[in-house]
């Protein structure tokens, strides 16, 4: 896990995913997984700063993460959002 504890981040999904990640890769050989947590990116395409919540590298490929903390379902194509309260 790239940092090593939850970076910059008020989100108790996110912390929630962290440490279940971290759990997942304990025990497994080093540099077999690798997750990294709260990574900015260089551009977006319509926002001015853009963050990948968690990215994870590992033999099977590379995997990113959107992490929400409410429910999140899809209806005929389109994505809904529900906040945690």
């Amino acid at each position: 896990m790239i940092p090593d504890s939850p970076h910059g981040t008020h989100s108790q999904a996110e912390k929630r995913v962290f440490d279940h990640l971290r759990a997942a890769f304990t025990g497994a050989p080093i540099g077999t997984f690798t997750a990294y947590h709260s990574l900015n990116l260089t551009r977006h395409a319509y926002k001015r700063f853009g963050e990948i919540d968690f990215l994870i590298c590992c033999p099977l490929g590379i995997f990113v993460l959107e992490v929400k903390g409410g429910r999140v379902s899809c209806h005929n194509g389109v994505w809904c959002y529900t906040n945690r309260y």
